[in-house]
């Protein structure tokens, strides 16, 4: 009687493990999935499914967000709102650093990153401050920020692309040519000595280029899963980086790591 029960329970741990390796395929294919997309391509509950994305998380075999899962691929350009809800905490403390190396009457470009919004919505309290940026989402962040009229807000404008609500293309690209800014926040997929900083879509590297030619410092905002990764493409080297802010997670021996690279890490 003990055999049989055993040897049920190892049929269905070995059902459970198939069906977490079916789990990891799709958030691959997909790139990011939900809870309820999950529970009912397998038939099963919720809350069996936020157990199986839990265990996926802790093996480093996806991202377990709130709602879902994203791929861990930093290859693939995970979508905007799955990125919101990834390390909240260590963006928000990444964007009071950033707060220190801004001053009234700045320039500054921001991108379209999740972790510079965070950065985005504490600007208000600055005087006088120029926003040049090529993110939608930033332009009404700022506007509704903005009752003091203390910000002069500056969109790129050009094609919009819908899944990132960014602007992008040959004309975006020359709006940001006309401009000397002082700082550059941006943030990127992964960051790394020997590959530099990559991003994961090429016509969204290709603007962060031209921010990084025409910006008199490079502030990179980039949060402990950053490192030692390659996106898609490269939009800079790391010698084109004056600074780095990371949160405390960051390792050490990293750390150290591209200071003695001569990047400044904050």
């Amino acid at each position: 009687m003990a055999s049989t029960q055993a040897k049920s329970e190892v049929k269905v741990q070995m059902l459970a493990e198939v069906r977490r390796e079916k789990i990891v395929e799709e958030v691959t294919t997909l790139n990011h999935v939900t809870v309820s997309q999950l529970s009912k391509l397998f038939g099963l509950t919720e809350e069996t499914i936020r157990k199986d994305l839990d265990i996926l998380d802790n093996r480093g075999k996806l991202k377990r967000i709130h709602g879902g899962a994203v791929s861990v691929s930093s290859r693939i350009e995970t979508p905007y709102e799955a990125r919101r809800q990834l390390n909240v905490e260590e963006k928000q403390r990444i964007a009071e650093k950033a707060l220190r190396f801004i001053d009234d009457g700045d320039t500054i470009f921001v991108d379209i990153s999740s972790t510079v919004m965070f950065l985005v919505r504490k600007l208000a309290q600055f005087n006088n401050l120029t926003v040049v940026t090529n993110s939608a989402r930033a332009v009404v962040e700022l506007l509704e920020l903005n009752t003091e009229n203390r910000l002069n807000i500056i969109s790129t404008g050009g094609l919009l692309r819908e899944a990132s609500c960014s602007f992008i293309g040959p004309l975006t690209m020359k709006v940001i040519k006309e401009y000397n800014a002082d700082k550059l926040f941006a943030s990127c997929t992964g960051i790394g000595i020997k590959h530099g900083l990559t991003d994961s879509n090429y016509l969204e590297h290709q603007v962060k280029s031209v921010m990084v030619e025409r910006a008199e410092k490079t502030i990179i905002l980039a949060d402990h899963t950053k490192f030692k990764q390659a996106g898609l493409v490269k939009f800079a080297d790391l010698k084109d980086v004056d600074m780095i802010i990371s949160d405390d997670s960051l390792d050490e021996s990293i750390r150290r790591e591209f200071e003695e690279y001569g990047v400044s890490m904050f």
